[in-house]
């Protein structure tokens, strides 16, 4: 009777190995995706039972009035504009007392506060997203 070792010896062994160790891999990766496949719709099913469940019952129906025309939208707003409205809302959501007291534009001081090689990096990161 051979030894268990005898059977892994030489190039036909390490090949022999080499598939058991990748099988093992690939059995646990398939299992890991398999797992967080299951999760993901586990949590769609927990969720939608809680919205079913905290679902408040719709009121009986009536006649309903006739409901006001639509606001029209005036001219859009500039992108100037819009990022001040967007900012003074995000602002104003839960940053406590304040005031804006004006909105201008943010120049760019690179010229003088950082290096040359500072940019040159810059730049080089960028590269392809132009």
């Amino acid at each position: 009777m051979q030894h268990l070792s005898e059977h892994f010896q030489g190039p036909l062994g390490a090949v022999v190995l080499s598939l058991i160790a990748f099988s093992v891999v690939f059995l646990v990766l398939i299992s890991l995706m398999l797992l967080l496949a299951g999760v993901k719709h586990l949590a769609g099913l927990v969720d939608g039972l809680k919205a079913s469940r905290q679902a408040p019952p719709s009121p009986p129906s009536r006649p309903s009035a006739p409901s006001a025309p639509a606001a029209s939208v005036g001219r859009p707003a500039s992108g100037d504009q819009l990022i001040a409205v967007l900012t003074a809302a995000v602002a104003s959501s839960g940053l406590g007392a304040f005031r804006i007291s004006a909105v201008r534009p943010v120049t760019a001081v690179a010229g003088r506060l950082t290096s040359n090689w500072k940019r040159l990096s810059r730049l080089d990161n960028l590269e392809g997203w132009e």
